[in-house]
């Protein structure tokens, strides 16, 4: 049961208050994961809020435990140039030329 990966285990018991009898649960996965090619994470703001904003998903790469989220919104017909690989913003060149800064 013990694995690097899941440092709890998969399984844990609880007291069932109506029976008085340890049921045992099990996890199938945790939410972070090396072997993760993307993931997202899906929420929708029930508030007066604008229709198209206000569905927001947050979109990742690779482990969903550290990868850094990007916000999309509902509404959106585009994204920022940093993301755009129509324009190279990855390449230094390019993203010098766009007045962006870092490499990739």
């Amino acid at each position: 049961e013990h694995s690097p990966y899941r440092w709890n285990g998969l399984t844990w018991e609880l007291n069932d208050a109506s029976t008085g009898q340890d049921v045992t649960y099990v996890n199938e996965r945790i939410v972070g994961t090396q072997a993760t090619a993307w993931h997202f994470v899906a929420e929708v703001d029930p508030t007066e809020v604008y229709g198209p904003m206000r569905a927001l998903m947050w979109f990742g790469l690779d482990d969903h435990a550290w990868a850094p989220k990007v916000p999309l919104f509902g509404g959106a017909t585009g994204v920022h140039r940093s993301y755009d690989d129509g324009n190279c913003s990855a390449r230094v060149a390019c993203r010098e030329a766009l007045g962006l800064p870092g490499t990739m």
